[in-house]
């Protein structure tokens, strides 16, 4: 029986990191010049910096750069 518990709760946690997975985020900054950029991640955290990496390649400072929006996208389930 503990053995069945722990079989269920495994599942159970892998069925909700499944769920979990299956969002990410878009974030678009611009520069200075209004040059856009995008970026993505699982989270939005990861979306803004992925943006902002791009937006500041090449440049001094990333502070020329800003995010304009960020949105959460469903991806498709298998």
């Amino acid at each position: 029986m503990k053995v069945i518990k722990i079989a269920l709760t495994v599942m159970l946690l892998c069925i909700a990191n499944l769920a979990s997975a299956i969002t990410t985020w878009t974030c678009t900054a611009v520069d200075t010049k209004n040059n856009v950029y995008s970026g993505s991640g699982v989270d939005l955290e990861a979306a803004e910096a992925s943006a902002i990496t791009a937006c500041s390649q090449g440049l001094e400072f990333a502070r020329n750069c800003a995010v304009q929006n960020c949105s959460e996208q469903q991806q498709p389930k298998p």
